[in-house]
């Protein structure tokens, strides 16, 4: 969706505005914190290259820029005052984005009809890795383990078209003038259709952008396959995130991911015949969503597979029987620098304020042997004083893990 427009002078502190505060990681854990700023500038190189093979597919008289960013949950453009057109994708998506298209495509196979064909046998290892990915991404907000990188599958290929297309909705959106204005003349719920059926729009000719980019190459089906799992990525989160709403409060018109998958894929054919291609597609994207559903039914099968990293790193800590401060606070700054601050901050706040009440039911029962949530509470405590004496940044970051504390404590 399209933003106000800024001046050319404004836009490096408009990018640098949609970064996060990386104080808490580097009190907590400077290395880390280097190590992401150099990753960041390897992603923005290879987002660029990408950005390069549709810019020729794209209106030539307009200047565009492509820019990494926390503070978004997908992409986003905005304009500048000289008819520049600013990209910006959202830096932790894209790692889960990539994760997911690892997985599916592990097995998914090229058969010599040139059809996509599931592999339905799963082994524990990927159903486990599986688990770890996404209870990562909802918990921290950025994945932390990553599958094993095959060079005999057209996982890369996909992740590229997939980044294709997320820049092609985004830049539709723009290109159309889209705004958040409603249209007076219509009801509430007229509007909120057209709304919604902007979405879809966006959709369709992102994918229709990315398929004429490629139709002259061995393999067009990509750019359906591209489309499909960008979309599919964000279906899971929003199917394991508890009150999702995509876009947050103020855009409750976005479709869910489930109903835009389910239209590129069935329309897949009228693309095909658009695009003047022969014959029809392989069904590379069926086969991406035949395999997702293996995923899905592995965990519906076996919830505890969804990890909880946080969980696993306090226990960690505390498993001598005392607290390890250093370790906590050295593991937690890593999570800081790779995750969403804020997130990670609320969730480390949650956890607090369960080590609280476990404390508490541990001094009240002497028969609890599992003495888990008075050494936890310690970590905590600890770590928030570290960051409240730190810089601005941090002490927010403290202030955000006191809030969350309260807050479990009175939901409980």
């Amino acid at each position: 969706m399209i933003n106000d427009v800024i001046r050319r002078a404004e836009v490096s502190e408009y990018v640098r505005a949609m970064q996060q505060d990386y104080s808490a990681a580097r009190i907590l854990n400077p290395d880390a914190a280097t190590k992401v700023e150099t990753e960041r500038r390897l992603l923005s190189k290879q987002l660029e290259d990408i950005f390069e093979t549709i810019s020729p597919f794209l209106p030539g008289e307009t200047k565009y820029e492509i820019h990494i960013a926390d503070n978004i949950d997908v992409g986003s453009t905005i304009g500048v005052d000289d008819g520049g057109q600013v990209i910006l994708l959202s830096r932790h998506y894209i790692a889960f984005l990539r994760n997911l298209i690892e997985m599916l495509f592990s097995g998914v196979t090229v058969g010599p009809d040139g059809v996509g064909a599931v592999k339905f046998a799963m082994t524990q290892e990927e159903r486990e890795v599986y688990g770890k990915t996404l209870g990562e991404y909802l918990e921290v907000g950025v994945p932390l383990t990553f599958p094993k990188s095959k060079s005999d599958h057209i996982g890369p290929a996909v992740f590229v078209a997939a980044i294709e297309f997320i820049v092609g909705h985004e830049l539709v959106h723009r290109i159309e003038a889209h705004g958040d204005q409603s249209d007076l003349s219509l009801t509430g719920f007229q509007d909120f259709c057209r709304l919604r059926g902007r979405e879809y729009d966006c959709d369709r000719r992102a994918l229709g952008l990315v398929l004429l980019q490629r139709k002259n190459t061995d393999c067009p089906e990509l750019a359906f396959a591209g489309g499909i799992a960008g979309l599919l990525a964000l279906s899971w989160l929003e199917q394991f995130t508890p009150g999702f709403v995509p876009g947050g409060e103020a855009r409750m018109y976005h479709p869910g991911s489930d109903s835009r998958v389910l239209r590129l894929h069935t329309e897949e054919q009228l693309f095909w015949r658009a695009a003047g291609l022969e014959g029809v597609p392989s069904d590379f994207s069926g086969a991406i969503l035949r395999r997702a559903f293996l995923f899905m039914g592995a965990l519906e099968r076996e919830p505890k597979l969804i990890a909880s990293p946080l969980n696993h790193l306090v226990r960690r800590c505390i498993s001598s029987g005392q607290p390890n401060h250093a370790l906590f606070a050295s593991l937690s700054g890593e999570l800081f620098a790779r995750g969403k601050v804020r997130h990670v901050a609320r969730s480390l706040g949650a956890l607090w304020g369960a080590a609280e009440m476990m404390a508490a039911e541990e001094h009240a029962d002497a028969t609890i042997t599992d003495i888990v949530g008075g050494p936890a509470m310690e970590l905590f405590h600890a770590l928030c004083a570290r960051l409240h004496a730190g810089s601005h940044g941090a002490r927010a970051v403290a202030a955000e893990m006191m809030d969350a504390k309260a807050l479990r404590q009175e939901d409980a």
